[in-house]
């Protein structure tokens, strides 16, 4: 029996300092998530994630005043600027199909 010590070998693959910046296509709306995982739009909040702070976050409009929030290739959740609180809108995450 080997211990895990014995096993390891490290990956050629080097992992970067920082992820690379996103890029969306024209059509969606690119924000950046603040500090604390918040997107701003024009006065509207919606809180993204500790997790992606300073991450770079699109904004897909899918119908009026509702937007599918974007990380990379991922749809996070969806918003929709009728359910605003106090300058907070909530992210709804979608199902799947």
């Amino acid at each position: 029996q080997k211990t895990p010590a014995s096993c390891y070998q490290p990956s050629p693959r080097a992992f970067p300092e920082k992820l690379p910046e996103m890029t969306y296509p024209s059509h969606i709306e690119s924000l950046p998530a603040d500090s604390s995982g918040i997107i701003n739009r024009r006065g509207l909040r919606i809180y993204v994630g500790y997790v992606l702070k300073h991450q770079t976050i699109g904004l897909e409009q899918v119908g009026d005043g509702v937007w599918d929030v974007i990380f990379g290739p991922i749809i996070l959740g969806r918003v929709d600027v009728r359910d605003t609180t106090d300058g907070y809108v909530t992210l709804k995450v979608l199902s799947p199909m």
